[in-house]
């Protein structure tokens, strides 16, 4: 499917009773996107729901440019009750700590010009979704009147495009 959009919403037709799931799609520049270098990004997201925190730094910046003309980014997306855990490439990329509200609908959220492909969607046994416990460590060291707005996580190693691992609380 070729996405063009400013804001671009999906509703997956699955709910919190089937967790933990597992998503996995491909995405490639579109030469529109080539030829105006523009930013694309796609994430998965409860609506509505509460956020806690996010975690950044963990692997690349996740734009999908026209460096990477041509090159497909696979990405990997665990959906647990209390986190969605992002890998790009077999990378880690970022987690962010959310509580889906009563009612709430797992989205597929885009902006920018790129193809997506193979998306596919899945419940998986609890023992297949990476174990999160280093970074449930490290947002649980920040002391709570520290909780507030962005703080850096140096018991985290950055990845390659970042020189701090971040949290950004939002409770």
């Amino acid at each position: 499917m070729e996405i063009d959009s400013d804001f671009f919403l999906a509703a997956l037709p699955v709910g919190p009773e089937r967790l933990p799931l597992k998503v996995t799609y491909r995405t490639r520049a579109t030469p529109r996107q080539q030829d105006k270098d523009l930013g694309s990004v796609v994430f998965l997201s409860w609506e509505p729901r509460r956020l806690h925190a996010l975690i950044n730094g963990l692997g690349f910046k996740r734009e999908i440019r026209s460096r990477r003309a041509g090159a497909w980014q696979e990405t990997v997306e665990f959906v647990t009750e209390n986190a969605v855990y992002m890998e790009v490439d077999g990378k880690p990329h970022s987690l962010v700590f959310l509580s889906p509200l009563p009612n709430s609908r797992l989205l597929l959220r885009a902006r920018g010009s790129f193809i997506l492909d193979e998306l596919t969607v899945r419940a998986v046994a609890p023992d297949e979704v990476p174990d999160l416990t280093r970074y449930v460590e490290a947002l649980e060291s920040v002391p709570p009147e520290h909780r507030k707005g962005t703080v850096a996580l140096p018991q985290i190693a950055p990845g390659s495009a970042h020189k701090e691992v971040t949290a950004t609380f939002y409770d």
